[in-house]
């Protein structure tokens, strides 16, 4: 029962999730009456000081961590546009990537634009392993055409490279059988073709 109620809280700690009419109904199933909404980080935190400036560590598809140092208040846009302009990515470009937050080091959740990273970090730093951060870097891309289009751009083709051999080390997609050519690709460091090499033979 506490698993269920922790994921529904991580769930819900989206507004736009929380407010739907379907997981209203779920939430008031019983009794009809009002759930309270979860504490939310979309409205400024009293905590948060505009004016001082906090380290933000967020972590690439390959886990190279970089620090920003950026005000506390800062946003999630503020913060991905920081690191996606450390890693040399075109402003054309950053809109197919997202700023995403890890729960329980399994969850990935993405930030909307009104959140305060910094907030959310303080709630999950006691969770995290030493030298580990909550604060990632995915892309946000659902169509293969654009995806072939960006990879173009030499940064892009890096990151989107990292997040394919992530996704397989981490076996979020999982090999139909052993392929010893992407294993090819991949030693040799051939980026562009380990992307549509690895949607041809892998399944979600």
């Amino acid at each position: 029962r506490r698993g269920l109620e922790d994921y529904i809280d991580k769930v819900c700690s989206a507004k736009v999730i929380f407010e739907s009419d379907l997981m209203q109904d779920f939430l008031c199933l019983k009794g009809g009456v009002p759930v309270t909404p979860p504490t939310s980080s979309k409205s400024t935190p009293t905590t948060l000081r505009s004016s001082s400036n906090v380290e933000f560590v967020v972590a690439t598809p390959s886990n190279t961590k970089m620090t920003l140092s950026l005000p506390e208040i800062s946003r999630a846009p503020d913060v991905l546009d920081e690191a996606l302009n450390k890693l040399d990515i075109g402003r054309d470009f950053r809109k197919y990537f997202g700023l995403f937050l890890l729960t329980e080091q399994t969850f990935e959740r993405k930030l909307v634009d009104n959140e305060f990273p910094y907030q959310l970090v303080q709630q999950q730093k006691d969770n995290l392993p030493v030298g580990a951060t909550c604060l990632l870097i995915r892309k946000w891309i659902f169509s293969i055409p654009h995806e072939t289009k960006i990879l173009s751009d030499e940064s892009v083709l890096q990151l989107i490279y990292e997040q394919a051999v992530s996704d397989v080390i981490q076996k979020r997609i999982h090999p139909e059988e052993d392929d010893a050519q992407l294993r090819m690709l991949k030693a040799q460091k051939k980026l562009r073709e380990v992307n549509p090499h690895a949607r041809s033979i892998f399944t979600v």
